[in-house]
């Protein structure tokens, strides 16, 4: 019965171990691919950056 019941808290913790694991592997992905995402999106917006401008302009003068 005690060894059973030691055998389950390891497991029971392996488990929750994994479940982090996982979870911290997803998020730097996701890190990853963002971080990618918004240094496209920078380097786009400094190439059109005097399109992206103009837009901004049309825009506020829209919603003024």
């Amino acid at each position: 019965m005690t060894e059973k019941s030691k055998f389950d808290r390891k497991t029971r913790s392996a488990g929750f171990l994994n479940f982090i694991g996982f979870w911290m592997l997803w998020s730097v992905l996701i890190g990853i691919v963002t971080l990618g995402t918004l240094a496209v999106i920078t380097s786009e917006t400094m190439y059109n950056s005097a399109y992206i401008l103009s837009f901004g302009e049309v825009a506020v003068g829209l919603v003024v």
